[in-house]
């Protein structure tokens, strides 16, 4: 724990969304993203919109950490706040969902989910 925090309510939301280019004229009007997923019009914009955000990727040898700075930006975000700043991060299960197999070193998506939270908690560590 961070003696800085460690009193101090981080108050933290999930609400709020990216830009969304003209094209995604979609949404979700209350349903569970699963639900949404299965009307094929909007899980095929959805994937195209993440993609413009996250910069969509195949996997195509093992998966290993790769620092993302992640402490450098909290830090940069922290400076610019009057409030401490909460960060999180996708979970590696989200991520998967969102990535093509193109190896034979994962015989299955839990393979590459494994990997990827392995990856994700050294960075967050």
């Amino acid at each position: 724990m961070f003696t800085a925090t460690a009193t101090l309510m981080l108050p933290s939301t999930v609400t709020g969304s990216w830009p969304r280019p003209r094209w995604f004229d979609v949404s979700m009007w209350g349903r569970p993203l699963d639900t949404c997923m299965m009307d094929v019009r909007f899980r095929e914009k959805f994937q195209d919109a993440l993609a413009v955000v996250k910069h969509r990727r195949h996997v195509v040898d093992k998966i290993e950490h790769r620092p993302l700075d992640y402490p450098k930006i909290w830090r940069i975000a922290q400076g610019k706040a009057k409030k401490p700043v909460r960060f999180g991060t996708c979970c590696s299960q989200v991520m998967a969902l969102f990535l093509d197999i193109h190896t034979p070193k994962y015989k299955d998506k839990r393979e590459v989910v494994w990997d990827m939270a392995e990856a994700m908690n050294k960075e967050l560590r």
